[in-house]
């Protein structure tokens, strides 16, 4: 929702901005336009303001995703349960050990 909202203010604030600031940099009374107005500055916030909604509109993207796959999980009707058994194979404690240098019996 916030991502929608943030959408739909940087797209009027391009809109917007760029009209506001080229009026104030029309030029009041009698001094030259390059004091007050640098046009630089209108490209490099527009640039931003660009860069800002490319991001916008993929934090959208991922949390509508991320709220599809969360929607999936949680409303199925039926879990299947998988029983995990982990079996330990275990030596006792008192268990002798042949020696290392012990052979087998040969069979006749």
């Amino acid at each position: 929702v916030i991502a929608g909202i943030g959408i739909i203010i940087l797209g009027f604030t391009i809109t917007f901005f760029g009209y506001n600031f080229r009026y104030f940099c029309s030029g009041f009374g009698n001094e030259p336009e390059e004091t007050f107005c640098h046009h630089d500055t209108i490209y490099i916030i527009d640039g931003i303001l660009a860069v800002l909604t490319l991001f916008t509109i993929l934090e959208f993207c991922i949390t509508i995703s991320l709220a599809s796959f969360g929607c999936k999980m949680l409303c199925r009707n039926a879990f299947t349960e998988t029983v995990v058994v982990i079996y330990q194979n275990e030596t006792p404690a008192n268990a002798e050990h042949p020696p290392i240098d012990f052979k087998q019996p040969e069979s006749p």
